[in-house]
């Protein structure tokens, strides 16, 4: 996962930053590996669990600027490069993320996700665009960087733009790891006839159980 650095770090601060996240990333994914999954269905309330299944949303979903995917996060970075040769660096100019409840489906249940904290998200940038020289951005970059205020002209050629995007999209199979509860479902039909109060299974995110989110094949 490319997570992306904050403008005005010197060239030793990147480097050190970068392998930091690179080795929490790394840890953090050898432990969910070794996490055996759950099924929904079977789940228990306040243990460590991780459940694998399709992405959901009800209502509205958020749409990823740049690929337009109907998702339930995404973050999307624009960096300019400056230098030459091998004394390159990229500038951090703008970062948007936004993010939104959803549900996990498998074959034996649905289980909410709450992501009100913004869970750790271990998402896969898999859409990288630009500008440059005798290079133009598409329609819908220059529509979100105009949106952003910036600039895609320099004072003679384009600026050399890169632009990442990662999401969560509607329909994506995505590893949870967290710790559940089940509360009373209030959007469950009344007129079901429980003679208890229908419930549902809840992951949500906090200090004393942060959640992970992941769309990484290799974490199921």
């Amino acid at each position: 996962m490319i997570e992306v650095l904050v403008a005005g770090l010197s060239a030793l601060g990147i480097a050190a930053v970068i392998g930091a996240l690179y080795a929490t990333d790394a840890k953090l994914k050898r432990k969910i590996r070794r996490q055996p999954r759950t099924e929904i269905g079977r789940v228990s309330e306040h243990t460590p669990t991780k459940i694998v299944g399709t992405l959901t949303i009800d209502g509205e979903p958020l749409w990823a600027p740049i690929s337009s995917r109907a998702c339930a996060y995404y973050v999307v970075t624009v960096e300019e490069e400056h230098g030459f040769g091998t004394k390159k660096t990229w500038t951090q100019l703008v970062r948007d993320e936004d993010w939104r409840d959803f549900s996990v489906t498998d074959a034996t249940g649905t289980a909410r996700v709450r992501v009100a904290g913004l869970p750790r998200m271990l998402v896969a940038v898999d859409v990288t665009t630009g500008s440059g020289f005798l290079r133009e951005p598409t329609d819908a970059v220059r529509a979100f960087l105009d949106a952003q205020g910036v600039a895609v002209e320099g004072t003679v050629f384009n600026r050399t733009l890169r632009i990442r995007e990662a999401c969560l999209a509607v329909g994506k199979e995505v590893v949870v790891v967290g710790r559940a509860l089940r509360e009373v479902d209030s959007e469950a039909s009344s007129a079901a006839g429980y003679r208890e109060p229908p419930t549902r299974l809840v992951f949500a995110d906090s200090e004393q159980a942060r959640l992970i989110v992941s769309d990484d094949p290799k974490l199921r």
